[in-house]
């Protein structure tokens, strides 16, 4: 039964194309702009994206990044890259932060959730598991679920 219950969890989730999993620093980038807007209702509809910004946006956060070196900076890049559907780029963009600032929770979380995208579950729940291990807190104590999904789908 238990299985049952996990395998139409999986159905369901996998029925919607949503970014749930992203972890930037905030919907408010580091530089002043806002990457989505929630309605206000009840029940969650998911994001509205301000899609039509990303390229400009993008640019604006490099640019800023090379002025100060503030990697929250790179880190919301790669969450443009990731909604662009640019996932190479978003994984190489991400290694580097984790190889000059490791160990940073939105990093691994966000390489997990690319991992998931490209269908690596495998590597994706190694990362989320790190995630885990660096800041069980973080997204309302909500990643160990992701940690499950990932689990049932590699033993499936």
């Amino acid at each position: 039964m238990k299985k049952f219950k996990l395998i139409l969890l999986l159905l369901l989730l996998s029925n919607f194309n949503s970014f749930a999993c992203l972890n930037g620093e905030s919907k408010l980038l580091k530089n002043g702009n806002y990457l989505y807007m929630d309605q206000n209702h009840r029940l969650p509809f998911g994001h509205n994206f301000f899609v039509y910004h990303f390229e400009k946006t993008s640019f604006e956060l490099d640019s800023l990044y090379t002025k100060t070196k503030d990697i929250a900076y790179l880190s919301d890049k790669g969450l443009i890259l990731i909604l662009q559907k640019k996932y190479k780029e978003a994984l190489q963009l991400y290694f580097s932060i984790e190889k000059t600032n490791p160990n940073r929770y939105s990093t691994a979380s966000n390489i997990g959730t690319i991992y998931e995208l490209i269908g690596e579950n495998e590597k994706a729940l190694k990362w989320i598991n790190k995630s885990i291990k660096i800041n069980p807190k973080a997204h309302k104590e909500s990643e160990w679920l992701h940690s499950k999904i990932l689990e049932a789908k590699i033993t499936l």
